[in-house]
């Protein structure tokens, strides 16, 4: 159900200075209209793949408080979930992104949960309640434990995916020689043949689609975060994220299939070059560069 959750799209592009973080948050993932859509983005130095904890924190805050207020007048109660999915980094840097990336969008979680004059405008006639008198389930503005919406916590789910990657997949060589030839799969499918890595949770994927229809272009799931550990939620999560692979808006009708990546990772990418784009020699200010506030399809930059 959308309204129980928001999905999170993070994706850090430049190889020069600046390099462009942007966060892209959907209200309704499975819509690909863009009016569920936020988009805020922040400038750092050259060559930085990931955000320091008080950079993420600042960019998160900034982008959570909007999208809750999304949120809460599209669905009258506030999310019991985050789904973070992170781009860009590869193995190695899995200790960044959940000690500092991670933690910076705790950090902003807390701050928000610590604004009472920000989480009073959520409150309804169920949470407008003393504390523990509260009506409804989960952790939402629809009335938790305590029904007050200072008590929202939401659980984060955060995975990686990698388009890069060195594991060959569905390649065979017959004999006798003749080349390197790939096997492709008729359906979307998992590939889990021994641990793929003995420092994470991950796993092969192949949704389909690419521009190369005779070269499959698999992906690497790596679960980062992931507070219920069974088996029927691990296949929800699958069948979201494959889903995700559907919800590109510039890519309908999908002439070559789904997308290699999630629409959130997707949109983050493309107005994370769209901003490294408008950046020209002339602009000596950042405040030049900076949309409108009433742009809502375009990327709000944050300056952090």
């Amino acid at each position: 159900q959308p309204r129980r959750f928001m999905t999170i799209g993070l994706d850090v592009t430049g190889a020069t200075a600046p390099t462009v973080a942007t966060m892209a948050i959907t209200n309704d993932a499975l819509d690909p209209s863009m009016q569920y859509y936020g988009f805020h983005c922040t400038l750092m130095g050259p060559r930085c793949d990931t955000l320091g904890i008080d950079k993420m924190k600042k960019l998160s805050l900034v982008s959570l408080k909007a999208a809750l207020i999304r949120h809460f007048a599209l669905h009258q109660q506030l999310p019991d979930a985050l789904l973070v999915i992170r781009s860009g980094v590869s193995t190695g840097q899995i200790s960044a992104v959940t000690t500092k990336e991670l933690n910076g969008m705790r950090r902003a979680i807390y701050e928000i949960q610590n604004d009472a004059q920000f989480m009073r405008q959520f409150e309804t006639n169920n949470t407008a309640t003393k504390p523990g008198k509260g009506k409804g389930k989960g952790g939402g503005g629809g009335g938790g434990k305590s029904g007050a919406p200072q008590s929202w916590n939401p659980k984060i789910f955060a995975v990686m995916i990698n388009k890069n990657i060195p594991e060959r997949v569905y390649e065979y060589q017959q004999p006798g020689g003749g080349g390197v030839h790939y096997s492709l799969p008729q359906n979307p499918i998992i590939l889990q043949q021994g641990i793929v890595s003995k420092t994470a949770w991950d796993c092969i994927l192949h949704v389909g689609g690419g521009t190369n229809a005779k070269k499959p272009s698999p992906t690497k799931l790596t679960v980062l975060s992931f507070p219920n550990v069974n088996k029927k939620e691990c296949a929800n999560l699958i069948q979201y994220l494959h889903s995700l692979h559907y919800g590109y808006g510039f890519a309908v009708p999908f002439q070559m299939g789904p997308t290699s990546l999630p629409s959130p990772l997707l949109y983050a990418q493309h107005y994370a070059n769209w901003l490294l784009e408008m950046i020209t020699s002339d602009d000596v200010d950042v405040k030049t560069i900076k949309p409108h506030t009433r742009l809502l399809s375009r990327p709000q930059l944050v300056l952090l």
